[in-house]
């Protein structure tokens, strides 16, 4: 139950006072400045300039739209305006258009085949996009133009790591901790890399250096906490969940994470009260809802549990493990009937499910069927789990 975390650096960074003490501070100013600009333009109304600088104000105070139009009367006035056309892109990230703001980076690129920050920016909507060797190349052209850009190698690191391509992701991670040692991030997202590869020792060590760093990386504790779930050191792991909680209460991965550690150390009740915790603050996730019932299933609670697993199936009618985890549950209570029909519905969603088409014929022949439980046993054992076919000659033989 890993649940890693790669941040994206984005290519323009807002950094927002609350909104009460934005207008305390900004408001006048704001007005201000508009109201400035307005009257030049009145005055001025072909200055292009005018026009731009007005629409960064308005970019600023978080209305994108008057800021597109104000960046558009600017580009219309002097098409050659590079900079127009890339704090048009922007905004148009800032709205969720990635696609309108590739146009417009392009348009700055051509005006300005050198400019550094549009290919880094393109890249970042091309990374939105999924369309990751585009990505690709906008970063390694923004590291061209601009080669102590410590985002760009973090940012092409993630692609790479997205990809699978991990030896690259930890030479860009590498390159970007070369120029700057105090990155904590492109620590956490090495120690990502690492971790990914089968390599725990050497995630673990580039997590603490990103604690170090910043004891508040609330994923650098959540990561370092999964490396130690994958090395059973599971004090440690649940330690590190607990510090990532302790940071941000609403982190659900923590939760999740816990509460998994706990399950793996027996210990089911603060298992289920960290899933618990999880699900009030997502409680439309199927996952979350079969998880817990694991739980429940470890204290007894089958009722609990089986109530869970209903719930996962009504948010997610094709989740096969929670169709296979309720007939388990069925099962325990002598519910045959009901197992055998949640089984076959485990089956008939994913019909490779080993488990399911042993623990099926199993129950077949418990049942006294064992023209049915062969045919279990017999496709279990094709998909690798050749236990009740070996179980069923046996009792052959002994008759």
């Amino acid at each position: 139950m890993k649940t890693f975390a790669v941040w994206l650096w984005l290519g323009v960074l807002l950094f927002a006072l609350s909104e009460a003490e934005y207008r305390e501070a900004e408001a006048e100013k704001f007005h201000t400045d508009i109201a400035g600009y307005t009257s030049a333009i009145r005055t001025d109304p072909n200055n292009p300039k005018l026009y731009f600088e007005r629409a960064n104000v308005y970019a600023g105070a978080g209305d994108n739209a008057k800021a597109i139009a104000d960046f558009t009367t600017a580009i219309i006035l002097d098409p050659a305006y590079a900079k127009a056309y890339f704090n048009r892109a922007n905004s148009y990230r800032n709205l969720g258009d990635d696609l309108e703001a590739i146009v417009n980076y392009s348009e700055a690129i051509k005006i300005d085949p050198n400019y550094a920050a549009a290919y880094f920016n393109r890249a970042n909507s091309y990374a939105m996009l999924a369309e990751y060797q585009k990505a690709l190349d906008d970063f390694t052209a923004a590291i061209k133009f601009d080669p102590r850009n410590t985002k760009a190698y973090i940012n092409r690191g993630n692609i790479y790591a997205e990809t699978d391509e991990h030896k690259k992701a930890r030479d860009d991670y590498s390159a970007a901790i070369n120029i700057d040692p105090n990155l904590a991030q492109a620590y956490n997202n090495r120690g990502y890399s690492y971790a990914e590869s089968g390599d725990n020792a050497k995630a673990i060590a580039d997590y603490g250096e990103a604690i170090r760093l910043d004891p508040y990386l609330v994923k650098a504790y959540n990561n370092r906490g999964s490396s130690y779930t994958d090395m059973r050191e599971y004090a440690k792991a649940i330690s590190d969940f607990s510090a990532a909680i302790a940071i941000e209460p609403g982190y659900i991965n923590a939760y999740i994470n816990r509460g998994y550690s706990y399950y793996e150390l027996g210990d089911y009740q603060n298992a289920a009260d960290d899933l618990t915790a999880a699900i009030n603050l997502d409680k439309n996730s199927a996952e979350l809802y079969d998880l817990r019932a694991q739980a429940y299933a470890g204290l007894g609670k089958n009722k609990s549990a089986a109530e869970d697993l209903t719930k996962a199936i009504r948010i997610n009618p094709n989740f096969a493990r929670a169709y296979f985890n309720r007939a388990n549950v069925y099962a325990d209570q002598n519910r045959y009937e009901n197992a055998i029909y949640d089984y076959t519905e485990a089956i008939r969603i994913n019909p490779n499910y080993t488990d399911a088409y042993a623990r099926r014929g199993y129950l077949m022949f418990k049942r006294g069927d064992y023209n049915r439980a062969v045919k279990d046993a017999y496709t279990a054992c094709a998909l690798g789990d050749c236990e009740l076919n070996t179980l069923i000659k046996r009792s052959n033989r002994s008759k």
